[in-house]
């Protein structure tokens, strides 16, 4: 089913170079502040090669209220058969673990869990998350559907050093124009139609992991 995101330019863009609004987006304690924080816990076990920070990772992303998605002929969607971003950190996290046979086990755990909650209803399967690995100056594009005079928010947060870039369009009407300045980038509004194209760039020197969510 497709999941809520964008609308026509009845609201407003916010700009991606700041981090504050995002930070709105998540606010503590929400789905998307929990999906946020486990992908920077992830980087960062990535980084220090920590097989435990990488399985609490895996497990906060599996209870963060967020629902994995996949790109299914070029549209968002809601995954309804996994998660593969949260047992991917899981496997690595057995892969990072060497002899230590408690963390194996506990992450042979976690790939066994699916995401709770509702996953599909006529009111959508809650927030979506999608995350892949965007190269150096790449743009992906993709549709996603929202319910038309409902406020949308789609936000793109990469990593490292990473300049992420938005650009929404409904038909030929652009709705939203972030340029990439920051591993941040928001655009909100109130939604008026169904259908809309995304665009998402990297415009900074290197790939990145870039986690889009929506509303």
């Amino acid at each position: 089913m497709f999941l809520a995101a964008l609308g026509i330019a009845t609201g407003a863009c916010v700009a991606g170079d700041r981090s504050a609004p995002v930070e709105a987006f998540a606010e503590s304690g929400s789905p998307v502040a929990r999906a946020e924080l486990a992908l920077r816990l992830a980087s960062e076990a990535r980084r220090s090669h920590d097989a435990r920070a990488m399985l609490v990772a895996a497990r906060m992303m599996l209870t963060s209220g967020t629902r994995p998605a996949v790109l299914e002929d070029g549209a968002l969607v809601a995954d309804v058969d996994g998660d593969p971003v949260a047992h991917g950190w899981a496997r690595e996290a057995i892969a990072l673990a060497g002899d230590n046979a408690t963390l194996v086990g506990e992450a042979e755990q976690v790939l066994a869990m699916r995401p709770r909650g509702v996953l599909r209803s006529s009111l959508g399967g809650g927030p979506l998350r999608y995350v892949r690995r965007v190269s150096a100056n790449e743009s992906v594009r993709f549709d996603i559907n929202t319910q038309p005079q409902v406020p949308a928010r789609l936000a793109a947060i990469g990593d490292g050093d990473a300049r992420i870039g938005l650009m929404v369009s409904a038909g030929k009407a652009r709705i939203c124009d972030q340029r990439a300045r920051s591993t941040h980038s928001l655009c909100t509004w109130q939604a008026a139609s169904e259908r809309h194209d995304v665009t998402l760039i990297n415009a900074g020197p290197l790939a990145s992991d870039v986690m889009i969510l929506s509303n």
